[in-house]
Order: C-alpha cells, then structure tokens, then sequence
C-alpha cells in the first residue's frame, strides 16, 4: 500500500460475530493456534510491505499469521496468476478460514455476484463508499445490520442473513485481503470476523475498476432460520446463470412538484425473475435525483423514493425540487442490482451560423452495464455514432443541408468529414467535434443525458480537443487544473472554443489563475486542453471521493 492513505469506517460485518461463534469447528489439526475467534493483538504493519509477486505475496501473509501465533504458512497455489481476480479473493478468503479449521466458502457467480458487481459499479459511477445504496432499497431495512439488496430477492426473501465487507483504493484482491484480516483494528476487526465467520456459507464477489485501484464488494450470506432436531437447513442452489440486463425506462417528465418515470420495466432477456417460482426480483424501485446523485461534502444522498402508481403499470412518481438549469435523473433498479439512470431529452443547442465546439448529450452503447471506464478510441455514441449520423440529425432538424463539415482533433491533427466528399468515421464520448453550419440553428440532440461510468481521457503534450459528458456540470477550470495536478501534469491553457485561440481562454496571467473557480465549462462544450506533459486524465464530479484506499 506504500504511502497511500487508508482509512477505516464502519464495518457491516461488525455485527455479525455473534452469529458464528456457536458453529465454529476445527477440522485442520495444524489450525490449534490459528484461533477463529481470537482478533490480533495489534495491526500488522503494512506500510513498505511488496506485492508484486506470489513469493512477496505469501511472505506478507505468512509473517502477519506468525505475528498471531497462527503457525500455517500461506502457500499460492501453481494456478493462482491464472485465475480472475474474482477467484483470487475467493482463495484468498478460503485460505485464512483452513488455517483456523473452518470450511470453505462456496462462490455464487450469478445472483450473489451480480449484486456485488452492481453495488460496486454503483459506487464508481456515482461517486460514493457506503454499504447503503442511494438508488437500491433506499431506506428500507437497516444497511448496518443485513444487506437488503440481496435480501429483496424471493430466494432470499426468509431466514436469510447477510455480510458485507468493502473496500476501495487496493490493487490486487491479495492487498485487499490482508487489509480485511490484519490492518482492521480501527474496525474492531469486523472485516476479519466476516471472513472468518464460519456461519456464513455462499458469498457474493464484486470488483470494478475505480480512480484508484480496484473497488470490492464481498457479500456473505449465512441461513439463520429455524431448524428443527434432526434436520437440515435448506441448501441454497445459485441460478444457473445471472441477469445482467439492465431496466428500461421510456420517459421522465416533470411538472408542478412531480417526477413521473413511464415505461419502466425489467428487461426481457433476463430469465431468473420469471415464471411461477422467480429466484431473482424484476424492478424493484425506481429513484429520482437532480444532477448529482451525491452532494459533497458530506456524502449525502440526493435521492428520493418513487412509488408506482399502480401495480404492474410502469408508472413512477415522486414528489422533488427541479428549478431551472437542473437536470432531473431517473434510475430504475432490479434484484440483480442492474440500473439504468435516464433523463428529459437534453434542452436544444444552439448552433451559430460557422465552427461551433460541441460535446454530443448521448451515452456509451453500454453505459449502463460497463464497468471499465472508456478510452478515447474504444467506445462510439450509441444514437450518433457517426459523424454521418451527427449530420444527418443536425440537417433534418434544420430542414436543409446546413452542416458543412464535421471535425474532430486526434493524434495532434485533424480528421474532417465533408458531407458527400469524404469518409465518415466513429464519434466517441470524451472528444470535442467541431460542426461547421451555412446557417444557425437549434439542434435537439436525439438521446437522453445517461450517466458516464469513470472515464479516461488521455492527453498529448500539447493541444488536445476534449470533451467531459453529464453529469460533469460542475467541470471548472479550477477542477481540470487541479486533476491534472493530481495525476503529476500541469494544465497550460484551457480554451473553450472550435480553436486554440478563439473562444472562452483561461490561462495565468504573471502566475496566477485568479479565481478559475468561476469558469464554468458547460456539458455541452468541446474544449482545448494545453497540457505541459502527458497524462491519462480521469474527471471527477464528486471532489476525488473515492481517490484512495479505504475498507468499509
């Protein structure tokens, strides 16, 4: 973990000793030692320590263990750099529970994971690091003593107890483990007795990409019903495969103090929330927002609960605030935690007569579902794909042929698209476009605003044409400058504007950026970057909240 900062909060798990500590058994003679139920004397000092190879990695493990009293030596298997880092938690966890004599955990990789999967998504795309959610059973149950997004579920719906360890900033599941079991005193070592918990049975695992490292959801679940003398409990079977497609929603409104979401429903190719006898819950709420989902400082939560109008009729409303400017946010969620965050149709942009500087409103094909935040030639627009298409749209809406080219900056030079002249090529989602008109016009962009996973821009030495979609409405010039500081660069000169030299300039005068704060750059702005080096930029809306290694 080197130098990087790590901070412990609240641990779920934290309440769940109690539940293991009557079924804890030893089936590894060699375990005697390696207590279960006894925490360490003291956190095992991390700062220093090497990961970058399995003898590095078992020499960490194998030192903490000894510090303990716990004399079984963590030994990788040959298979370890092979397995996905899913699986390396997995064995990770299920190594520290055969030291201590306790059973293996067994690994759903549909309906557990999926959730875990989309609570860690959630966290990237929205810019928080909390066990409760702010768009999945948002106020339902208590978040710090069962895990309710996984509780939802009909397979889970009784007698059913849940665990949850999180973690952000850590690069390897190998890091993140022992920051769980060795470096958790702050926590009472909650982390610790979740994995160790021999109550617990399945679990659920979850890592996405984040600004920092890896983000990592681990749900345990544990049945706690009744079980009569001489009987067993009932084995929990996974679904044979998980439902991965997001919700739809066909439109939001707003009128008179009231948001209304219609059209929303479960999608149609997932197959565990059907038939007589569902595993898995469809559409299990729908939240409105405004702007950001996560308002800082603070980490509080901007959501607000919708109810159906009525049963089975896609129709949502809730009672919220929307003054002008502000840009409403409907997401709908299922049981497997999919999420689909869609908005009103962007208002009209006004396009002047010449070169105007755009950033296209519209989403990644997969913005919904990615968890890997895109790259500036890897994901096209889903509704204009094309610069084709980007002039298609412009002209119909203007009734005549006004777009006389479109351009775009890469690689440190143009690439122009003349309507009938040249080869179209693909629009991507971070870049600035240049549209050239004969006449002004008000375009309607033809796709919702939708939430951006984390994205990454990569900057030249130089000029480069950019461009940050929604929800980045509070991008500054002060923020770019200070990202770039962040990532080791050094922001020169920002133009908002189809050139380097025309439009809005922001640059130091004698040193001083004065108050950059007030330089607003509008969503629907492509904008010049002058960068004194190269960098790989990652835009924050949410004030770099998850730019470090934490465990919740």
């Amino acid at each position: 973990m080197g130098s990087r900062r790590r901070t412990a909060l609240v641990a779920t798990v934290a309440s769940c000793a109690c539940i293991a500590a009557a079924v804890i058994t030893s089936s590894i003679a060699n375990a005697a030692a390696c207590d279960p139920t006894t925490n360490p004397a003291s956190d095992f000092p991390s700062t220093g320590l090497q990961w970058n190879s399995d003898q590095a990695i078992q020499t960490n493990f194998t030192n903490a263990r000894a510090a303990e009293g716990c004399a079984t030596p963590m030994l990788l298997p040959a298979s370890y750099d092979s397995m996905t880092p899913q699986q390396q938690m997995l064995w990770m966890f299920n190594s520290e529970r055969e030291a201590r004599g306790e059973p293996d955990l067994q690994l759903d990789t549909t309906l557990m994971s999926q959730v875990a999967l989309n609570h860690s998504r959630e966290i990237n795309t929205y810019g928080y690091f909390d066990h409760p959610s702010p768009i999945n059973q948002v106020g339902i149950g208590d978040p710090l003593v069962n895990v309710q997004r996984q509780l939802v579920n009909p397979v889970f719906a009784t007698n059913y107890f849940f665990g949850e360890n999180l973690a952000n900033g850590f690069a390897t599941p190998a890091e993140a483990t022992f920051a769980y079991m060795y470096d958790d005193s702050s926590e009472s070592w909650g982390h610790r007795g979740a994995i160790l918990q021999a109550g617990f049975q399945w679990i659920g695992i979850g890592i996405t990409p984040a600004t920092l490292g890896f983000t990592y959801t681990d749900d345990f679940e544990s049945y706690v019903g009744f079980v009569p003398p001489g009987s067993s409990p009932p084995v929990y079977t996974p679904p044979a495969t998980a439902d991965t497609n997001p919700p739809s929603i066909a439109s939001v409104s707003y009128s008179g103090g009231t948001a209304t979401a219609t059209g929303v429903a479960d999608s149609p190719l997932n197959v565990n929330d059907t038939g007589a006898n569902p595993t898995t819950a469809g559409v299990t709420g729908v939240v409105f927002y405004v702007n950001n989902i996560v308002e800082n400082p603070g980490q509080t939560f901007n959501t607000v609960p919708a109810t159906q109008t009525a049963p089975g009729s896609g129709t949502w409303t809730a009672q919220i605030t929307v003054n002008p400017g502000d840009v409403l946010h409907a997401v709908a969620v299922d049981g497997s935690g999919n999420f689909v965050d869609v908005t009103p149709p962007p208002p009209a942009v006004a396009l002047a007569a010449g070169a105007n500087s755009v950033a296209l409103p519209a989403a990644p094909a997969t913005a919904s579902a990615s968890s890997v935040a895109s790259d500036a030639a890897a994901t096209p627009l889903a509704t204009t794909p094309t610069a084709a298409a980007l002039v298609a749209s412009i002209d119909k809406q203007a009734h005549a042929k006004v777009v006389r080219f479109v351009r775009v900056y890469r690689s440190g030079r143009w690439v122009t698209y003349t309507p009938g002249r040249t080869p179209s090529f693909p629009l991507y989602a971070n870049e600035g476009v240049v549209v050239e008109l004969a006449a002004a016009v008000h375009w309607h962009p033809t796709s919702h605003r939708q939430r951006f996973a984390p994205m990454r821009v990569h900057l030249h030495k130089g000029w480069n044409f950019v461009a940050v979609p929604y929800p980045y409405t509070g991008m500054t010039c002060h923020s770019v400058r200070l990202e770039l500081a962040k990532a080791g660069d050094r922001l020169e000169q920002i133009t908002v504007g189809p050139a380097t030299n025309k439009g809005m300039i922001m640059r130091p005068e004698h040193g001083s950026w004065g108050n950059d704060k007030t330089m607003k750059i509008a969503d629907s702005e492509g904008f010049w970057i002058k960068d004194a080096g190269a960098t790989t930029w990652s835009p924050s809306p949410t004030a770099y909240s998850l730019a470090s290694v934490a465990v919740k």
